[in-house]
């Protein structure tokens, strides 16, 4: 995973558009909770999806995904199971807590899509704004100075240490798209504010440009 400070991305999705207003922030590579390493945990329940064959013609390997792809990679789920005549998925009870999260994680976007659910949600509407979507407090204490690996580029400092950062997205149709996380860090030496991530993203057709500070990983497994 190799953060940046200023880049332009240019990607082609595979899957035509929806014309309803879908969420395209980028599913971040920052662990916000969960038990995954150096990425958001909703990336290791796609891979359970993905590798138990329920998304047909899906690859994972270059990331971040937006929230509206892997909406996609769960719908494709839900109607391969509803398809199933034969029965045989019944019998993997491992995916359903998988595909629960999932569908709890998606369901506005699912409902843009066009997928019913249960407790499902109107479809998203022409302005969707997210004050705050995630929060996360953290502190600790290093008796020397310590890099951490895939982290924002985060270190601790000798001494106690402290942090809060949150995240906030706008989406305006389903070609505009803002996201900030910005963050407070406290050490016994210093106070500073900075922004960890923050983008603008324009969507045209099947184009989309990026510009702002995320991080991305190339191929498959963590980096």
């Amino acid at each position: 995973m190799t953060p940046a400070v200023l880049f332009v991305v240019i990607t082609v999705a595979l899957l035509p558009q929806a014309a309803a207003a879908d969420d395209r922030t980028n599913l971040p590579l920052k662990n916000w909770g969960g038990f995954s390493l150096y990425r958001d945990a909703v990336y290791d329940d796609l891979e359970r999806l993905v590798t138990a064959g329920l998304a047909d013609r899906t690859l994972l390997n270059t990331k971040p995904l937006s929230r509206v792809e892997g909406a996609r990679i769960v719908a494709r789920a839900i109607e391969r199971i509803r398809r199933d005549e034969s029965g045989g998925l019944n019998t993997r009870r491992d995916l359903e807590p998988v595909l629960d999260r999932l569908m709890e994680e998606f369901k506005v976007e699912l409902a843009g899509l066009g997928v019913r659910v249960p407790d499902s949600p109107p479809p998203p509407g022409v302005f969707s704004f997210t004050t705050v979507d995630r929060a996360q407090v953290y502190a600790g204490y290093a008796n020397h100075l310590l890099s951490l690996v895939n982290e924002q580029g985060h270190s601790f400092r000798r001494g106690a240490n402290g942090g809060l950062t949150f995240e906030s997205r706008l989406q305006i149709r389903d070609f505009l798209t803002f996201y900030v996380q910005p963050e407070l860090l406290a050490n016994e030496d210093y106070v500073a504010a900075r922004l960890a991530t923050g983008y603008v993203k324009l969507t045209l057709w099947n184009i989309e440009l990026l510009v702002g500070r995320d991080s991305i990983a190339w191929g498959p497994g963590y980096h």
